[in-house]
């Protein structure tokens, strides 16, 4: 999400054309030598190979804050630096006249200008905040004043910008929503809003705003179809909306999931990482049988991708089939036999499916499985006394009797297998 991001590891606005990216990029190369400065040159050289790339450009722009568009708008006599004390004077002498404003038009005027040009002493000085007080003040005096609009807006979405970056993602959100306000179809704020909002953990007030990201980014690439760069935006955005619905964990949050997932895929079918959630989408809904046949597609154009792998084995031995489970993971494992994975998979399936027979008395199906665990684990604790537990649940206590001592002799202040070994012997 929106932190310390390529951008600024260049020091280029998110605006920055290609050609002011690779100017920044050759000057850094100039400052910090990659013999003497190894670490901060790889940061800055992968910083500009993301934002040479459209692609991950995009990816990069879906979780980075936009910055004001736009300039104050101050007429020529407007600009006057006068002192800021006479200025306050002539405000208050007009506040004194107060009830004369609804019918003096001059005085009216008199009033606009001086809060315009007070103002701009203000925003000379960076003095946002009592610049944006006088705005406001204009702005119930003379509604249509267009420059005093143009002004508070800009200040708003700077000031929110400014919050954002310095991780006060609520005062920031409460900022741009002042803003939308006076402009409420500004994308840039409504993207900064979904973010901060994110950030400070309002996932609901997020969500809406990100549907309002949506329609804009889509009629963008609409208008535009073959830009790379707005098709890969729109379909991360569609992604990581899918993520977050699926981390609610429910029946409404996972077929939300989907609908995001399906929706990145009619961008571009081909996403990998869209087809990967989607499934991971159907698996959570425990629609096994539609996982594993989605998996096994999607194996067939990634045959080398161990990680679609790891999630087919699953698929199966949930669906029971639990054979072409193990034979896919031994796939995974023939690809890469390191896979720490995959060896984990084979390990937690081989338990889950022991002991879940066991507690249905198929004692002899279930020691095949701890078999298996024992010959991946031959020095587990845990593998061994569940062997002997095994044994002792089917009447055979000769061989419950040899595990536990193999447990003992593993481990001699185990309980469990002192406790067990003790029980045999008292005939129970």
């Amino acid at each position: 999400m929106a932190k310390k991001n390529a951008y600024s590891a260049l020091g280029v606005p998110k605006d920055a054309s290609n050609e002011d990216i690779k100017k920044a990029y050759i000057e850094l190369v100039k400052k910090y030598d990659p013999e003497k400065h190894t670490d901060r040159f790889m940061i800055i050289q992968k910083a500009y190979e993301m934002l040479t790339d459209p692609r991950s450009r995009a990816r990069e722009d879906v979780f980075s804050f936009d910055k004001a568009q736009g300039h104050f708008a101050f007429a020529e006599d407007e600009r006057e630096i006068g002192a800021g004390e006479d200025l306050d004077a002539e405000y208050e002498a007009i506040r004194e006249r107060q009830d004369e404003l609804a019918d003096n038009e001059e005085l009216k005027k008199k009033l606009i200008r001086v809060l315009m040009k007070r103002s701009f002493v203000k925003v000379q000085a960076r003095n946002w905040k009592e610049a944006i007080q006088d705005w406001k003040i204009l702005l119930k005096v003379d509604p249509t004043n267009h420059r005093a609009k143009n002004n508070l807006t800009f200040a708003l979405v700077q000031a929110g910008y400014q919050y954002a970056i310095h991780d006060l993602y609520e005062e920031a959100a409460k900022t741009w929503e002042s803003s939308l306000l006076l402009n409420p179809d500004n994308p840039g704020v409504i993207h900064n809003l979904a973010l901060a909002l994110e950030q400070a953990d309002q996932k609901d007030k997020a969500k809406k705003y990100w549907k309002e990201v949506l329609k804009f980014w889509k009629s963008d690439h609409e208008k535009d179809p073959d830009n790379v760069y707005l098709k890969e935006r729109l379909v991360e955005a569609h992604r990581f909306l899918g993520e977050q619905a699926a981390l609610l964990g429910s029946a409404d949050g996972s077929k939300a999931a989907k609908q995001s997932f399906t929706d990145a895929l009619s961008i571009d079918p081909d996403d990998f990482k869209a087809q990967y959630q989607y499934a991971v989408a159907l698996i959570n809904e425990k629609k096994f049988l539609d996982a594993a046949s989605y998996l096994k597609d999607l194996s067939s154009k990634h045959p080398k991708n161990t990680e679609v792998l790891n999630l087919l084995g699953w698929a199966y031995i949930n669906s029971n089939n639990h054979e072409r489970g193990f034979q896919t993971w031994r796939r995974s494992l023939a690809i890469d036999p390191a896979n720490h994975e995959t060896k984990q998979n084979i390990i937690n399936a081989r338990m889950q499916l022991a002991r879940s027979l066991r507690s249905r008395n198929q004692f002899t199906v279930a020691l095949v499985h701890y078999k298996e665990l024992q010959r991946l684990l031959p020095n587990s604790e845990e593998v061994q006394l569940e062997i002997a537990e095994t044994f002792k649940m089917r009447g055979d206590k000769r061989s419950a009797e040899r595990e536990y001592r193999r447990v003992i002799k593993m481990n001699p202040a185990n309980k469990a297998a002192i406790k067990g070994l003790s029980e045999i012997r008292m005939g129970n």
